[in-house]
């Protein structure tokens, strides 16, 4: 019976990848299946259908996963439950609670001493740490994870945390980081064959180029992402693609092409439920916009991502929503409603530490104070605005050189890399010659041995047949020498039967002599 059950398991785990939604909750409700083979059914329909696509569903569902693996005392699924809980607040945008879920579940992962479940929480962590802008956390999970995937030899782990990294590094404005990271992420992405990650890594190196506004090679890796895109499903990943395609667009004054990328991006993060994705969407069709001089249209998005930011507790992008919405008030000459929303957006981007949030702050309260009549507040923030602007342009100094240092840099890492790559190529050409060599060795080896052996069975058989034939010939000629012994006998035993008669009936010589000399002595 327990092999039958095993045997059971076995194949259902088999089937998951490739079953139906339909077919796998009808597993999940059949109580008469063993309860690994359900809960193995429940996760695998959680994951295939709803959690990226119904955040919500999934959540109901994983809560069950959740209530069914404690009921059945299993510390493992309980574990699983809780990551796919956290997955889908995170999915829907409660960061928050995202990370309480994580949390519980790394703890029992802990536990449980389970070192590859504690490398993907970590990672998962570390996400939503990332979203939530405390970065130096996010280092610290996702560095922790990296160590214990490097023990585990996980590569695919240890590229997707690596792309990780390079993704914080970005948002921390050190690029050369950032590139070291992603550059390792790409090379294991390629030796896996990992489309999906490598795809996000042209991406990461993408992103590097447009902040250092070299747009035509941002793009060149853009679209080389988007070429693979069209070919792979990913909603997500080609809504954060075409954002970022818009932000160099926008950087060379194409408008018009940034707002198609920015409608496909804003329909892709609708569809997927992804609630920062679409704010973060709102904002630059909204800055696009602001940038045309359409300032009702730029407003209306503006409070649209400013409401989901505000939703998702994304500190950072509420604060840029709150500065871009008071510029638009200056914009239409609502200065009152200018400088409060100004001052609230300033007083976030301090705290968060955004010099650009505050530079734009400063100039917008400075107008706005300007227009109003108060010279004395607009003087003060006017000073605030030039001292940000310093420090931003200061900021812009080291970032061209550091662009220099970078194309530099980057051009020595790329013939690094081209000359490893040929260097593994001819290693692989002459493993394959190798291999082809000893392929043909042993055909020609075993052609020979067939022919060979099939002389040697034929000569074989010849030799059979030659020594049947000499054996039947020393039989016929033992036969006839047989008749003739029996002939040669025959004759002579019949020479012999007549001889005696013969001399049977003939006198013999001395009986006439002696009857001859009888009949002198009578004369």
């Amino acid at each position: 019976m327990k092999i039958r059950l095993l045997l059971l398991f076995v194949f259902c785990s088999v089937l998951f990848t490739a079953a139906a939604p339909d077919s796998l909750f009808k597993v999940w409700k059949n109580k008469s299946n063993p309860d690994t083979v359900r809960i193995k059914a429940l996760k695998s329909l959680i994951w295939k259908k709803y959690i990226f696509e119904d955040p919500d569903s999934a959540f109901i569902l994983s809560q069950e996963l959740l209530d069914f693996a404690t009921l059945i005392k299993s510390v493992w699924w309980q574990s699983e439950a809780y990551n796919n809980l956290g997955v889908c607040k995170y999915n829907s945008g409660d960061l928050n609670k995202a990370l309480i879920y994580q949390v519980k579940g790394l703890a029992l992962k802990i536990q449980l001493r389970d070192y590859s479940g504690i490398g993907r929480s970590c990672n998962n962590i570390g996400l939503v740490y990332s979203e939530l802008g405390n970065f130096e956390r996010a280092i610290q999970f996702y560095s922790n994870g990296l160590a214990l995937k490097k023990v585990l030899n996980d590569k695919i782990g240890i590229g997707n945390t690596q792309g990780n990294l390079g993704r914080i590094y970005i948002e921390k404005g050190d690029y050369q980081t950032a590139l070291d990271y992603s550059q390792k992420s790409l090379i294991t992405m390629e030796q896996l064959n990992d489309k999906e990650g490598i795809m996000q890594m042209f991406t990461n190196i993408g992103n590097i180029y447009a902040l250092l506004e070299d747009y035509d090679k941002a793009n060149k890796y853009y679209s080389r992402a988007l070429k693979m895109f069209e070919t792979y499903k990913d909603n997500r990943g080609l809504s954060n693609l075409l954002n970022n395609m818009a932000l160099t667009s926008l950087g060379r004054n194409k408008n018009s092409e940034a707002l198609e990328y920015l409608f496909k991006c804003l329909k892709l993060t609708l569809e997927t439920n992804d609630k920062i994705g679409t704010a973060y969407a709102y904002a630059s069709i909204a800055n696009t916009y602001k940038q045309m001089g359409e300032n009702d249209k730029a407003m209306d998005c503006y409070l649209k991502s400013y409401d989901l930011y505000r939703e998702t507790e994304v500190k950072v992008g509420i604060a840029s929503s709150l500065t871009n919405i008071g510029l638009v008030y200056n914009l239409q000459k609502k200065y009152d409603k200018g400088i409060e929303w100004c001052t609230k957006g300033l007083k976030l981007a301090q705290e968060a530490e955004t010099l650009p949030d505050e530079e734009m702050a400063c100039e917008c309260l400075y107008k706005a104070y300007k227009e109003t009549g108060n010279k004395s507040s607009a003087l003060e923030f006017n000073e605030r605005y030039h001292f940000v602007k310093d420090s931003l342009k200061s900021e812009e100094g080291k970032k061209g050189m550091l662009r220099k240092e970078f194309e530099f840099e980057y051009k020595k890492r790329e013939i690094l890399m081209r000359e490893q790559q040929n260097e593994e190529k001819i290693l692989l050409h002459e493993k394959s010659k190798r291999q082809k060599i000893v392929i043909w060795s042993i055909g020609v080896g075993l052609v020979l041995v067939i022919f060979f052996a099939s002389f040697i069975f034929k000569r074989l058989q010849v030799t059979r047949k030659q020594k049947i034939l000499i054996e039947i010939k020393n039989k016929e000629t033992e036969a006839q020498k047989q008749i003739i012994e029996a002939k040669q006998k025959e004759i002579i035993d019949s020479i012999t039967y007549a001889k005696r008669i013969q001399t049977a009936l003939i006198t013999s010589e001395k009986y006439i002599e002696k009857k001859l000399i009888n009949l002198q002595d009578k004369v």
